[in-house]
């Protein structure tokens, strides 16, 4: 037997793995076969031998064990495969796994209710949205979110979990064409690390954690249902997909950014699915919404939409408007929000670059480009200052969380040129070009699209938004909007944030969103409306509240089956 190596690195609590060459004997026929294996520590006594149980249970789901001796476990090394975006087959052998699992280890007693502190799955999805609460999430969580995730949560299958089923734990089988075989399929199941979840369904939503992939959870949803006759509904899916994306960023797989960016894409694909699943491509006039402090906010830790906007969303489609974004986001933000909820395109980094099918078009002058380029490249350089790599045509820079100070910007020339705008957020520093905003680029974007030119109606919360205010025949802005001394003639709303934009919406479509039979949304269950009060519940900032906490008390009080 010969050493290869070590496979990976072992960290500071964690178990040996190395990869072997060796040379195996059949004893019945003398002969042999040349093998790569790999020797994993497994842990002593019913903590190692679980490991050759459960890869007993799943033959021909997992690489082949040989056996378990003093601690280790043997199995087959199975080779990297190639990186591609996982289709069809990959769902189809992920739901399979999930279903074999579920067959051959029930779990006929799983106390989870009684595994508080110690992160159960519905303890750490109830703290994953209880940033809603803002200052009161402490006392929120054990008096209303606890108990409402639990009943959320609840199963009727219980089985021992995976715990890792994340797509790079799937390796090919050379022999076996074309099969993925699950590595990594134990440690996690009775780990330290592990959110004590005995529902099937939290291994599937863990495929569909990462890598991220068009499609994907919809294929791996349906798959799972082919193959186990049982329904996946939309809350424990989003529950599971926020809490396993939570899991990557704590062990370490994933950083802080994709947890985020990934979190919120889940929010958005579970809300597109309730409200837009059933409209048509509208060909109407355009209606430009700002994304931050109007159609999304960042209260659960990363800019995600409520409810109440993608309500908002519907109603104007139905009615045959065109929502568009303009924002000073990142053209990546604005590609993600346009196919998610199916919007005609967007204005992206205060009008530098539109989105229209999907791909980026670049407003720049060529002069400006070389201008922007050197201020990005200047900025780089600078002690302590990060620039945000996803703007590609605007500049986004921040200092310890929050703007650049002044200092370091005055060490750039380049920024008092008279071309350049510089515009200071509350945690970053943008600077993009004068003789471009979101009026420009909105128009430029309404060029290129099919059908009626003209803005029916805009909302923005800033000043970066008055050229896009002034080219609508309907202007608006939410309660929290600081326009500015320019802002003056702008109408504001009588509430904030996605509750003003339905009312902003309201004064063009006569009727406040979904109050009328072409956009009205049919009752959803008790299960779907307590989770749509809770990604609701600050919908109108502060003031909505009260009124969203007493209606999941109300549904949390009903006895009737979620």
């Amino acid at each position: 037997m010969c050493a290869l190596g070590p496979l990976g690195s072992v960290q500071a609590r964690g178990h040996a793995r190395e990869r072997f060459a060796v040379r195996l004997r059949n004893r019945r026929t003398g002969e042999s076969v040349r093998k790569h294996l790999v020797v994993e520590g497994a842990g002593l006594g019913y903590l190692g031998r679980q490991s050759a149980a459960v890869a007993g249970a799943l033959p021909g789901h997992v690489s082949h064990v040989y056996g378990f001796a003093d601690g280790l476990l043997y199995r087959d090394w199975l080779p990297p495969g190639p990186q591609h975006s996982p289709g069809q087959a990959e769902a189809d052998m992920v739901a399979a796994y999930v279903a074999a699992r579920r067959r051959a280890l029930p779990a006929p007693s799983a106390p989870v209710d009684r595994l508080g502190g110690r992160d159960p799955v519905w303890e750490v999805a109830a703290r994953l949205v209880s940033g809603q609460y803002g200052p009161l999430a402490l006392p929120a969580r054990p008096l209303l979110l606890d108990p409402l995730m639990r009943r959320l949560l609840s199963h009727d299958h219980p089985a021992v979990a995976d715990g890792k089923t994340d797509l790079r734990h799937w390796l090919p089988d050379p022999a076996a064409a074309g099969r993925l075989r699950k590595v990594d399929f134990y440690q996690r199941a009775f780990g330290h690390l592990d959110l004590a979840c005995y529902d099937p369904v939290f291994d599937l939503a863990g495929a569909a954690a990462d890598p991220p992939s068009p499609g994907f959870e919809a294929r791996l949803r349906l798959a799972y249902q082919r193959v186990s006759g049982q329904q996946v509904d939309g809350e424990r899916w989003l529950l599971y997909r926020l809490a396993q994306l939570w899991r990557l960023g704590y062990a370490g797989d994933l950083d802080g950014d994709q947890v985020r960016r990934r979190s919120a894409a889940a929010i958005h694909d579970y809300l597109a699915g309730l409200y837009l699943h059933d409209l048509r491509p509208a060909t109407g006039p355009l209606c430009a919404i700002d994304l931050d402090g109007v159609l999304e906010c960042d209260r659960l830790g990363y800019p995600a939409t409520s409810p109440t906007g993608v309500l908002t969303l519907r109603a104007l489609l139905a009615h045959g408007y065109r929502p568009v974004l303009a924002t000073g986001r990142s053209v990546p933000d604005v590609q993600d929000r346009c196919a998610a909820f199916g919007l005609a395109g967007g204005v992206a980094e205060y009008g530098c670059a539109i989105v229209h099918d999907g791909e980026p078009a670049d407003l720049r002058p060529p002069q400006a480009r070389a201008l922007l380029d050197r201020i990005r490249d200047d900025l780089a350089r600078l002690p302590g200052v990060q620039v945000d790599p996803r703007y590609a045509y605007a500049v986004r820079a921040a200092a310890a969380g929050g703007p650049v100070p002044a200092d370091l910007l005055a060490r750039i020339p380049e920024l008092a040129d008279p071309q350049v705008r510089v515009v200071s957020g509350e945690g970053q520093t943008d600077i993009t070009l004068t003789s471009l905003d979101k009026g420009s680029a909105l128009r430029a974007l309404a060029g290129r699209l099919p059908g009626p030119a003209g803005c029916a109606l805009a909302v923005g919360d800033s000043p970066p938004d008055l050229p896009m205010l002034a080219c609508a025949d309907v202007a608006r802005a939410p309660r929290n909007a600081r326009l500015g001394a320019g802002g003056a003639g702008i109408r504001q709303t009588r509430r904030a944030y996605q509750a003003g934009l339905a009312q902003a919406s309201a004064d063009l479509l006569g009727h406040h969103p979904g109050r009328c039979p072409i956009c009205r949304l049919a009752q959803p269950a008790p299960r779907t409306r307590a989770m749509l009060a809770i990604l609701d519940l600050r919908a109108d900032g502060l003031s909505s509240v009260p009124v969203s906490t007493t209606a999941l008390g109300a549904l949390l009080m009903r006895r009737t089956q979620w």
